[in-house]
């Protein structure tokens, strides 16, 4: 079916309800349409992390154990969170064979998922402006060092590490939530808190 090491060739473009786009008009199509889906991820994701499944990811990522402890279905909450990294990584690779048009072994290499886990280690774990942040930096980068192509991987590396030495949790990390008390809870607390004990012998 995919044609073995001989890849899969003439791969049509998106096309736009059925009519025949010229190569720059379906370049710009194609742009328009990885833009709406690039959207369309970040409100999903953001909606995704304050919902239920979200809170229950962030616990079994802090301490599964505990998280279990609480009622997480862990086992549960791990194959959802597979299937939609499996959604949206069907989605990119529909986009990827579509913008190349041709795909074999050679197009998906060790070191794209490497550069991929770096743009999240680099921009912030868990926090959606690092992760956009830290993508746009791996994929600028190389192309502004391409003038230094002897030493561009070295350079390349030396960021990463200078980075994880000093900003471990990323250019922009995930800040965690402060939740604050409203007045009537405080004043509930403090009722409910003992002024004093009484009065008597010591034992």
């Amino acid at each position: 079916i995919t044609m073995g090491p001989s890849g899969v060739k003439s791969i049509s473009r998106p096309g736009l309800f059925g009519m025949d786009l010229s190569y720059t008009q379906a370049i710009n199509y194609t742009y328009f349409i990885c833009l709406v889906l690039v959207i369309f991820t970040i409100f999903i994701v953001h909606r995704l992390e304050n919902s239920r499944i979200g809170r229950q990811l962030v616990a079994m990522g802090e301490d599964d154990i505990a998280a279990r402890a609480m009622g997480v279905n862990t086992s549960k909450a791990k194959l959802t969170a597979f299937a939609l990294g499996a959604v949206w990584a069907g989605i990119a690779g529909v986009l990827f064979a579509a913008k190349t048009t041709f795909i074999n072994p050679d197009s998906f290499k060790v070191w794209d998922s490497v550069l991929i886990l770096c743009m999240v280690v680099l921009g912030g774990m868990a926090s959606i402006p690092g992760i956009i942040a830290g993508a746009l930096i791996l994929i600028l980068l190389p192309e502004y060092l391409r003038v230094f192509s002897d030493y561009r991987l070295l350079i390349f590396g030396a960021v990463l590490v200078i980075m994880m030495v000093f900003r471990p949790g990323g250019m922009i990390p995930k800040r965690r939530k402060a939740y604050k008390l409203r007045p009537e809870e405080l004043q509930d607390s403090a009722a409910a808190v003992p002024i004093g004990g009484g009065e008597g012998d010591a034992p």
